[in-house]
């Protein structure tokens, strides 16, 4: 899931840096930044929300039903 968070944040870092450069008059440095900040952060979201995940499921299965 890491690796798919990584991928998704490089593709919408690409598109933000993108636009960003061309529309929007920012430096090739701040373009960067962006890409390299979105991808690198949603891949650090997915992560933690394995890890919180991966927490809860060691308690055992809940019960719907009483």
């Amino acid at each position: 899931m890491a690796i798919f968070g990584f991928l998704i944040g490089s593709v919408i870092g690409l598109f933000a840096a993108v636009l960003g450069w061309l529309f929007w008059d920012i430096s090739a440095l701040q373009a960067l930044a962006i890409y390299l900040g979105s991808g690198i952060g949603l891949g650090l979201l997915l992560i933690a929300n394995g890890c919180l995940r991966q927490q809860q499921d060691h308690h055992g299965p809940r019960q719907v039903f009483s």
